[in-house]
């Protein structure tokens, strides 16, 4: 007869090493530090934040202390969320 436990075993070993077992995405996380590390490890996520940084600047907007900071950050927020 064929043993059920070592069938089951295995199927618990291989179904941890699949890729879509370690994957977590970056909403997931409570918002913080962990989550923008998470962010920061996804290279699309860079180069959209940084285009949105430069589409900003390009306005003419700066990311330096004062009123125009809170209009940066409203441009790349809302640029971020662009598809």
């Amino acid at each position: 007869m064929f043993a059920i436990k070592p069938v089951i075993a295995a199927a618990i070993v291989l179904s941890s090493l699949s890729a879509s077992a370690y994957a977590q995405g970056c909403r997931q996380l409570p918002r913080g530090e962990a989550r923008q590390a998470c962010r920061e490890k996804n290279p699309n996520f860079v180069a959209r934040e940084q285009r949105c940084r430069d589409e900003a600047a390009a306005m003419g907007l700066s990311d330096r202390n004062g009123h125009e900071h809170h209009a940066f950050r409203g441009v790349v927020k809302e640029c971020m969320h662009r598809r």
